[in-house]
């Protein structure tokens, strides 16, 4: 491996997930502060950041398309539209995820809460709370992932997308044994 070693980006997804779940045996859960019995997930969606990075493409893209316009009397002020179409948009994308998610568990009295930027917007039963190994398949070959799932809550990504099934749906297995919920 040599310098790429400590890249954890070059690092195969189920090595550094089976890594994440050494490290914590809570994981993807850490333990709150405040009361041992209670395990929190917090989590921003991606969406957010892919917003605000094509947001910020944008204001590039129309300033450089201002300034052509401005010093070439050209038909490029006409077409200024769509950047700045694309900039408002995102900017509304941005806006519109960035409410952070949250999972508490409360392993005392087997519940769960979904909180979306602190206000509580489900409280149910343990049992509903559930790991699941997804597929998604793109160009023909099949991806696998581990998602965070419960009744009326965001599904959450807590892996990236691997092309070992078996290896994912063992460390799926792992996880939800130690935490006492489901994989599906």
């Amino acid at each position: 491996m040599g310098v790429f070693s400590k890249w954890s980006i070059l690092e195969k997804v189920e090595d550094k997930l089976e890594h994440d779940i050494m490290q914590n045996n809570f994981y993807p859960f850490v333990k709150d502060e405040k009361n041992s019995d209670v395990l929190v997930y917090n989590d921003r969606p991606h969406e957010f950041y892919i917003s605000c990075v094509v947001s910020a493409i944008s204001v590039a893209v129309t300033t450089i398309w201002s300034l052509i316009s401005i010093l070439s009397d050209s038909a490029v002020s006409q077409s200024i539209m769509f950047p700045a179409a694309l900039l408002s948009f995102f900017l509304y994308r941005a806006t519109q995820t960035f409410k952070k998610r949250e999972y508490r568990v409360n392993t005392y009295n087997g519940t769960y809460e979904f909180k979306r930027s602190g206000e509580l917007v489900y409280q149910g039963k343990l049992h509903n709370l559930y790991f699941r190994l997804q597929e998604r398949t793109t160009t023909g070959f099949p991806y696998y992932e581990i998602v965070l799932n419960a009744y009326n809550a965001n599904c959450i990504s807590i892996s990236g997308f691997s092309k070992n099934i078996q290896k994912m749906r063992d460390l799926g297995k792992g996880l939800a044994k130690r935490l006492n919920l489901n994989l599906f």
